[in-house]
């Protein structure tokens, strides 16, 4: 009866030294925080709950990874490839209520001194690149930080 009683308790001893290493692998599973997007189709989605009044266009139809253009107001496709990104100030004016966003490196690689070229209207959030009217560029990045911070 000794060992029977020895056998239990080594069982027991076992499984709750076993559940305790594994809790916090569990809860940090369940709890995950939230990341910023990671895609333009990623973006888009949480534009679609949190921001409803931007329009979304995708360069491609239906095919946001090819990029999206993020629009205070609607405008057609083909108006929004006229918009080149670029450091010089006429071109800046044509993207006031609209930005540009890319995953980097999906169609080429752009360097950080062409970012850093880019002053406002230009940043990097993860692997996302984004281009256009600084005032909706910050109100998209301030989103995506309180998305991550939910």
């Amino acid at each position: 009866m000794p060992a029977r009683c020895r056998l239990y308790t080594w069982v027991c001893a076992s499984l709750i030294a076993l559940s305790a290493g594994t809790m916090p692998l569990v809860s940090r599973s369940l709890h995950k925080p939230a990341s910023s997007p990671q895609t333009p189709t990623e973006l888009a989605q949480l534009l679609s709950q949190d921001a409803p009044s931007l329009y979304v266009v995708s360069v491609l139809e239906d095919q946001p990874e090819s990029g999206i253009y993020i629009c205070k107001k609607s405008q057609p496709r083909e108006q929004l490839f006229n918009h080149a990104r670029g450091p010089e100030i006429a071109c800046k004016r044509k993207w006031q209520g609209v930005v540009f966003c890319e995953k980097d490196g999906s169609l080429c690689r752009i360097d950080e001194d062409v970012i850093e070229a880019w002053g406002e209207h230009g940043k990097r959030i993860g692997p996302l690149l984004l281009f256009g009217d600084p005032a909706l560029l910050q109100s998209i990045h301030n989103l995506i930080l309180e998305h991550r911070d939910k």
